[in-house]
């Protein structure tokens, strides 16, 4: 089984991205992963 597609590309993290999610108003992305770091992202 293939993986999906990227949708998008957000730099930063420097290993996996375990979870990400979209504020309510679809301007802000947040993003943790193994890195143990936590990045915002806003529109």
């Amino acid at each position: 089984m293939n993986p999906p597609p990227q949708i998008l590309h957000l730099p930063g993290h420097v290993d996996e991205v375990f979870c990400v999610d979209w504020s309510p108003d679809g301007e802000k992305v947040a993003s943790g992963g193994k890195d143990r770091l936590l990045k915002l992202w806003m529109n």
